[in-house]
C-alpha cells in the first residue's frame, strides 16, 4: 500500500480553512453581540452595511466553529459568545 499525499486527498486546504482567522466583519459581528446580546440579523445588517444573506453566513460560519450560539426563539432569543479569537 503506497502513501497518498494530501493533495491527491484534495486536503490541501484544510488546515487553512480551520486554522482561518475571522475576517473584519466577523469580528464586528462579534462586537454587535458583545455590545447586544439581542441584535438581530436585520440590525447587524444595517449597521455593517451588507446585505442579510451575508450575516447569515457569517453567523453559520461563527456557530460552526463555536464563536457564537443562539438561545431561545427566533423573536425571544440571543446571541452568547462561546469564545472569541
Amino acid at each position: 500500500m503506497g502513501y497518498t499525499s494530501s493533495d491527491e486527498l484534495g486536503l490541501e486546504n484544510v488546515t487553512k480553512d480551520v486554522t482561518k482567522e475571522l475576517s473584519e466583519r466577523q469580528n464586528i459581528i462579534l462586537d454587535l453581540i458583545k455590545e447586544n446580546p439581542l441584535v438581530t440579523i436585520p440590525e447587524m445588517s444595517l449597521k455593517i452595511g451588507v446585505v442579510i444573506r451575508t450575516i447569515k453566513r457569517d453567523i453559520e460560519y461563527l456557530q460552526s466553529n463555536g464563536f457564537v450560539i443562539r438561545e431561545g426563539g427566533r423573536k425571544e432569543g440571543h446571541w452568547k459568545i462561546l469564545k472569541n479569537e
